[in-house]
């Protein structure tokens, strides 16, 4: 039995219910098509079919019309209907067609087919493969041969079997000519089921206890024609009166009545309508006139069936008078002569209202003589009608009739009867309510058993459809009305399914679902044995849509089953078609079902549930097959790489390289792999690491970058969400992947699986074996291949956080909040969740630099005198076997460099940030060297390193440093190369040795007497003087230098200034020297060192505004070149008294402060504002004798600033040369006439001259001076340039 037979037609009675049979071995697939080529030609028309004798069947007797094959795989029980098929004969399954693709005999396929199915009327024979020439088939009418899958004969052979049915069906039905035609319930009796109507109201058609008194509800009912037949006992003013009180004998008349009907049903499955039509009017008279309402109404069906049926052949008829009686119906005067059986359909016809008009005058054409109890009414023509409209009314009639049998013990309607008429009545008005007018689609739609498609949405009718939806509503509810429990169990799928559709079709979704739960509920407690096909899934997905079942996904919404109802009866909806499935033993649909029942109502199923859902249903399905995948995508969490330091402690060899380009290791552009430069710090290029000191010790390294034949582990998180346990029997990357690297597998297997225990997240961690090496671009893993439960390996994406959305509150008053849920529920509906991936390299095998305990030092620390170098060894080997070292290169970094701050330049000043900066670049540059520095190494060579530690130029605060090795090899591409890196610490002392105690700068005013010659520096400025002539006394200043040993041992020391070379100088232990070093002054006009910027040591930065004006930033700039000028051209060695091999330097930049004021204007020659020159006649003088002092005045540059008057003071200023101290204006040494200051004006050179009486002998020193005339700072210039005057005693002969 078919548990979905086909939504019930109201012209199913034309249909030959043919049932085709496979014989032999067909594949399932191949029988499907074929039978398919066989349904497109279930439309025979009778002209195509050859005549046979018969008078009643032959299909000359009606050419136009056809046979409608109802062909179909599935049998159904017929013994449950046999007591039907006196009163609906087209029940019977009246052809089998046996298809078959092998060579058995055909007298053995025919016997097995008659004694297989005994009720049907004609058996027929298809060979798909075709019949031998010489085979007993041409002799056989019933035998036939095609070539499937392409049959050329096919209508052919259809036709034949048509044929075959007519001739069959004669003699059948002359069986019936001489039997008394019993009622259902006569035949069956109590086994047969009463239809039982609970309801009683407005809707009720009749009250079955009371027939014999006309309720004012079946008044309504009944036409004025059957109200007027009723009260006409004893009236014989009516015409009707004598025909319907005559009689040749009630039994003789109802035998005869229900012998028309049960013709007209047969002449309905020959296709023979218009004679149908016939034998159903004149069995309706006679039914009628005796009151047999059971076979009355049936006869009324078999007439409507047949005006619809000559409808859809295209073929004029008139509404028999009796129809116009018992059903009276308004007519609509416009007439469509194009098609007169389809009511107009133009605005204009719909406009016209339908008003009761007499008939169209005709002949009353009476296929039988003796029936003329209608004389005295006329046909009406179907163009004057509206169909649907009268087939309704009929089918009211049809069920009023029926509600009047209920009262009988023997004449009623038994249950399965009314049922059917319902639902196809229910079809009908849904077919008619999808068009705005009764169109041929629509009739096709009928003839074929097509119910509706399309779904409506809820609203209002637009009063076009010929039947509201209301009033479908109200005539389907009838089947709730009904007793449905003792119809069989294929006739309550079809009401439920039936119902169901059309509550989906008007958008009824609540009712549609509490039908299909009524339907699972029937199947479920049903024992009988149902067939289950593929296509009887659409129940299950119908009943998943409506649920909102199918539409779900897992854990969208994490909330507890108890407040939300909705979601149990989803669950308890899923429960009930998996209790359905499993019955009918559907192992694919079960599995389907059950895994979305453990996927999306995990949190609403208990830990019995979950246990019993998988022992009772996924388990099973699991060992069939049906189960082939693990459902829970979401089990791979977060995966991680853990390399495993295998080397030796102590060295660091375990660090894995870094992947560079051969193109950035020529540009020396290769950096450490830690050393990041964050871009919210200025560049700093001496700060390489912010560790405070190195060590012996394995250094962290990346976990996603590995070496070939590494030790190296996998780490996984599993995650079980349910309530039992998971058995893990593999784990493996996938394929594409394990060219590079694999799992070992035998830590996972069958019989030694892992178990995820019930709602746990557990971490797996199983050892890599590593292959082979990776491409530059490395691999990515973002998922795994698991096998659970011993199912098929599958891969799983790796999972790193989940999506959570919030719940819905569908009774929450926050719209934004329910808003943003629903858009963010609608982006991520694919997107559940945020998966990840792995990258990872392998590099290949690498080399090994080791170093070998040879070095000259004692644990890497050493003591270096300030100002000398030394030389450290050290012995390196490649420690590999197979790879060489192709790249090798040195660098160092000390403690000074470390331990600078990123923002170190913001606290200094221009000068001073360049003297810090040049020390530390001279550190990084010159102090560490490695002399003998390889570029490449051979597996196995060792080679030893001289390094040359210089600390000349390094800070006593340089305490130790990092000498960094890089080395590598290159990759297979030849474009890249592995770089790792090999860090030896060294701890360093440095011994003072010499020191500048303290600088001066002095002028040099003197003449140099010829016995001072001995003296270096004399001897230099006397010899610069007579080279160059423009030279003098004046253009040199002195630089005084005290010099300090601060060593144990006396030293030599030997300074050199430009081509000025000093002696040798003896300084002993803890002594100080002070050395006197001739400058030449710097000429302000060449130099202009105030217009010249302080450089910069690393280019790039922007400095922070110093906040100093022009003239402080010109002092500035003076100062500091000045500096650097003496900086540049000094030079200092030294060697030790006792072992003059050491030897060492002394670099001035440590010890030499900045410049202040007094040295620069020393030393830079014309940076005054004014040039004074004083001459006198003589330097050298008696006592008494009158001196003539000339001095000379004029501006050196233009003065820019205005608040500086011309009106300036002159002074002259007389010191004692001895003591260095001033003499007052009023003293008794040297005399003069007035004074010995001047107002003069600057703009212009100005001359004065002074006479002056030297009364005391002694040396002076006379100096000019230029000051404010105001209150002011009165000094703005003090002439270097003096005059030494000596006064001698006279000289007496």
């Amino acid at each position: 039995m078919d548990i979905v037979a086909k939504y019930p037609s109201y012209v199913s009675p034309v249909r030959i219910k043919t049932l085709i049979v496979p014989i032999g071995k067909w594949k399932r697939k191949d029988f499907i098509n074929a039978v398919n080529n066989i349904k497109e030609y279930s439309e025979i028309r009778l002209l195509d079919i050859t005549p046979i004798d018969s008078s009643l069947f032959t299909p000359q007797g009606f050419p136009n019309g056809q046979l409608l094959f109802d062909f179909d795989i599935v049998g159904h029980n017929d013994s449950s209907e046999l007591f039907l098929y006196d009163f609906q004969p087209f029940r019977k399954t009246f052809v089998i067609i046996g298809l078959v693709n092998d060579n058995s005999p055909i007298n053995q396929n025919l016997q097995i087919l008659k004694e297989k199915y005994p009720t049907a009327i004609s058996t027929n024979l298809i060979y798909s493969n075709g019949l031998e020439e010489d085979s007993e088939s041409k002799s056989l009418p019933n035998i036939f041969s095609t070539k499937f899958p392409t049959p050329k004969n096919l209508e052919t052979i259809v036709c034949d079997i048509g044929h075959n049915f007519l001739e069959a069906l004669s003699h059948y039905y002359s069986s019936y000519r001489h039997v008394t035609l019993r009622s259902p319930g006569a035949i069956g009796g109590n086994s047969i089921s009463k239809t039982v109507i609970n309801r009683y109201g407005p809707n009720t058609l009749v009250n079955p206890t009371d027939i014999q008194k006309p309720t004012l509800n079946s008044s309504k009912r009944m036409s004025s024609f059957e109200m007027t037949t009723n009260s006409i006992k004893r009236s014989a003013s009516l015409k009707l009166a004598n025909t319907l009180s005559t009689s040749d004998g009630r039994t003789q008349q109802k035998s005869k009545g229900r012998q028309l009907k049960i013709l007209g049903n047969f002449q309905l499955l020959a296709g023979r309508y218009s004679d149908a039509l016939t034998s159903f009017t004149e069995s309706v008279i006679l039914l009628y006139k005796l009151r047999d309402f059971l076979w009355l109404a049936s006869a009324i069906d078999g007439i409507a069936i047949c005006f619809l049926s000559l409808s859809y052949l295209d073929i004029p008829f008139q509404v028999p008078e009796i129809i116009n009686l018992l059903c009276p119906l308004q007519t609509v005067d416009t007439i469509d002569s194009t098609k007169p059986h389809i009511p107009p359909t133009t605005p204009n016809t719909k406009s016209v209202p339908r008003t009761s008009v007499s008939a169209i005058p005709s002949q009353m054409q009476s296929p039988r003589n003796s029936i003329n109890v209608t004389a005295s009414f006329l046909d009406i023509d179907v163009t004057t009608i509206n169909l649907p409209h009268l087939v309704r009314k009929m089918a009211e009639k049809i069920l009023y009739y029926y509600e009047l049998t209920l009262s009988s013990n023997s004449e009623y309607v038994p249950n399965i009867v009314y049922c059917n008429f319902v639902l196809k009545t229910l079809t009908f008005m849904i077919a008619c309510h999808n068009a705005e007018n009764f169109s041929p689609e629509i009739l096709e739609r009928i003839v074929h058993h097509q119910f509706a498609h399309t779904a409506t949405s809820f609203g209002f009718d637009d009063g076009e459809n010929e039947f509201s939806r209301e009033d479908i509503y109200m005539f389907a509810i009838r089947l709730l009305e009904l007793q449905l429990d003792n119809l069989p169990i294929e006739s309550q799928v079809t009401v439920y399914m039936t119902l169901a559709h059309t509550f989906k079709t008007f958008g009824f979704e609540r009712k549609q679902a509490l039908v299909l739960r009524l339907l699972l509920t029937v199947l479920s407690s049903s024992s009988e044995q149902i067939f289950w096909s593929e296509s009887h899934r659409t129940i299950i997905e119908d009943i998943l849509d409506i649920y909102g079942i199918s539409t779900r996904d897992s854990d969208m919404h994490i909330s507890d089953a108890s407040e939300r109802t909705w979601f149990i009866l989803q669950k308890n909806a899923l429960n009930l078609c998996l209790l359905i499935v499993k019955k009918f033993s559907d192992t694919e649909l079960m599995s389907k079902l059950a895994l979305k029942l453990i996927s999306n109502f995990t949190h609403m199923l208990t830990a019995s549930e979950q246990s019993s859902l998988f022992i009772d249903y996924i388990q099973p399905c699991i060992y069939n097959g049906s189960i082939s995948n693990y459902w829970d995508p979401f089990i791979i969490r977060n995966c991680s790489f853990q390399r495993l330091e295998f080397d030796e402690p102590g060295t660091q060899s375990a660090k894995l390289p870094v992947e560079a380009a051969i193109s950035d290791i020529n540009k020396s552009v290769i950096k450490d792999a830690n050393e990041q430069m964050k871009t919210d710090e200025v560049f700093n290029p001496f700060r390489t690491s912010s560790s405070k000191k190195v060590k012996f010790a394995p250094t962290k390294v990346s976990d996603n970058t590995l070496l070939v034949g590494d030790k190296a582990e996998f780490t996984c998180t599993l995650q079980n969400p349910f309530k039992f346990d998971l058995n893990i029997s593999k784990l493996q990357f996938p394929p594409n992947i394990l060219e590079y690297c694999e799992l070992k597998d035998i830590y996972l297997s069958k019989t030694n699986p892992y178990v995820l225990r019930a709602e746990s997240m557990k971490e797996i961690t199983i050892p890599v074996i590593l292959k082979n090496a990776t491409s530059n671009d490395g691999i990515t893993i973002d998922r795994l291949s698991l096998s659970v439960f011993e199912l098929p390996s599958e891969e799983f994406k790796i999972v790193n956080s989940e999506v959570c959305i919030l719940p819905l509150d569908y009774e929450q008053n926050d719209a934004s909040k329910r808003k943003n849920n629903e858009l963010v529920l609608k982006s991520s509906i694919n997107e559940r969740c945020k998966y990840g991936s792995l990258h990872i390299k392998i590099f290949p095998e690498q080399p090994q630099l080791q170093i070998m305990n040879k070095s000259n030092i004692v644990e890497n620390s050493l003591m270096i005198l300030d100002g000398t170098k030394t030389k450290i060894t050290l012995n390196i080997r490649n420690k590999s076997l197979n790879c060489p070292i192709d790249y090798i290169m040195f660098h160092s970094i000390s403690n000074v460099e470390k331990e600078t701050k990123s923002d170190y330049w913001k606290k200094f000043k221009p000068d001073e940030l360049f003297a810090v900066e040049k020390q530390m670049n001279m550190l990084k540059t010159s102090s560490i060297k490695v002399l003998n520095a390889p570029k490449s190494l051979k597996p196995g060579e060792d080679v030893q390193l001289e390094i040359e530690v210089d600390v000349t130029h390094a800070p006593f605060d340089f305490t130790e440093f990092i000498l960094s090795i890089k080395y590598g090899m290159a990759a297979s591409d030849s474009n890249h190369i592995y770089i790792k890196v090999l860090e030896i610490p060294y701890e360093i002392t440095i011994q003072k040795t010499v020191e500048i105690a303290n600088l001066d700068i002095i002028p040099l005013n003197e003449n140099i007497s010829c016995d001072s010659s001995s003296v270096d520096w004399i001897d230099f400025i006397q010899s610069k003087i007579k080279d160059y002539p423009n030279c003098n006394i004046h253009d040199f200043v002195l630089l005084l230098l005290d010099f300090r040993n601060s060593w144990l041992d006396g030293l030599h020391l030997q300074v050199h200034f430009e081509d000025f070379v000093s002696k040798k100088y003896l300084i002993e232990a803890s002594h100080t020297l002070r050395m006197i070093i001739p400058v030449k002054k710097i000429e302000f006009s060449k130099k202009g060192f105030g217009k010249k910027q302080i450089p910069h040591v690393v280019e790039g930065r922007q400095f922070i505004q110093s906040g100093l004006n022009l003239e402080q930033e010109t002092e500035l700039r003076e100062a500091f070149w000045c500096r650097e000028y003496i900086l540049e051209k000094l030079s200092c060695h030294w060697n030790f008294f006792h072992d003059s091999n050491l030897i060492g330097s002394v670099d001035f930049r440590k010890f030499l402060e900045k410049f202040d004021s007094k040295m620069v204007s020393t030393i830079y020659k014309g940076k005054s504002l004014f040039t004074v020159k004083l001459t006198c006649d003589n330097t050298t003088v008696s006592i008494g004798a009158n001196l003539k002092l000339t001095v000379h005045l004029e501006n050196t540059r233009k003065i820019a600033s205005d608040d500086i008057p011309l009106q300036r003071k002159l002074n002259i200023w007389i010191i004692d040369h001895k003591t260095s101290k001033i003499l007052p204006r009023s003293n008794g040494r040297i005399l003069y006439n007035g004074t010995l200051s001047k107002t003069v004006s600057t703009d212009k050179p100005f001359s004065a001259e002074f006479v002056l009486l030297p009364v005391e002998p002694g040396t002076y020193e006379i100096c000019a001076a230029v000051a404010r005339l105001d209150s002011q700072d009165p000094l703005l210039h003090f002439d270097s340039e003096s005059i030494i005057l000596t006064v001698n005693r006279p000289v007496f002969e």
